[in-house]
């Protein structure tokens, strides 16, 4: 990590000292690569000196700063809790985090284990500015627009939302978080495109996105 804040940081450290956010536009592997953790001399991590977001090309970062902000705070969240899907085993942890978050906003539509279904994401999500989907994340690395958020299936739908089918949604957030392992993960296609959950939901309309690339606790 020192190795690689010396390479990409600090070529360009001067330009970027009085800087509060830095927008990083990655190429290639570099969509990989969690700037946040690059570690200087002093071994302080880069996101303590800067608020670190990313963006899949300079395009849509001027798209997105075009765009109008809103001083709506509607919420809508749903966790897994401890309901087993499959293999899948059950995420206590997530009931909690999102009881922590609801206090804070009014305007809210929350649904928690067997009731947090596709069905009722894809019914409710695109009528709020805040959304939290805490689950399970899965990467499909051989057809990754089938990769998927779990979710307890029905006689409606299979419990997979895929990254074909969030494409197909109509957002209107600020913000989406999907708290699940993996999420940042993608195909990087020719076009340095990464085909994944976290592009799928900015194509669908929100205009930032909460990703892991990692597998974590939940």
């Amino acid at each position: 990590l020192k190795e690689l804040y010396t390479i990409l940081i600090d070529p360009v450290k001067d330009e970027i000292k009085d800087a509060e956010q830095l927008v990083i536009i990655p190429n290639k592997s570099l969509h990989f690569l969690p700037f946040q953790a690059l570690i200087d001399s002093s071994d302080s991590y880069l996101v303590n000196d800067y608020n670190i977001t990313y963006e899949p090309s300079l395009s849509v970062h001027h798209l997105k700063k075009k765009e109008e902000s809103t001083d709506k705070t509607a919420f809508f969240g749903v966790a897994l809790s401890d309901v087993a899907v499959g293999l899948n085993i059950g995420l206590p942890g997530t009931e909690d985090e999102l009881k922590n978050i609801l206090p804070h906003f009014t305007n809210k539509l929350s649904s928690f284990g067997e009731e947090s279904t596709e069905t009722f994401v894809k019914e409710n999500i695109g009528n709020y500015n805040y959304i939290h989907l805490a689950t399970h994340g899965i990467f499909n690395f051989h057809q990754p627009v089938y990769s998927f958020l779990l979710f307890p299936p029905n006689e409606t739908d299979d419990g997979r939302l895929t990254v074909h089918e969030v494409m197909g949604l109509k957002l209107n957030s600020r913000l989406v978080t999907l708290s699940a392992c993996e999420t940042g993960l993608g195909y990087l296609d020719r076009g340095d495109e990464i085909v994944g959950l976290s592009r799928s939901f900015l194509y669908a309309g929100s205009s930032a996105v909460i990703v892991s690339l990692w597998s974590v606790a939940d």
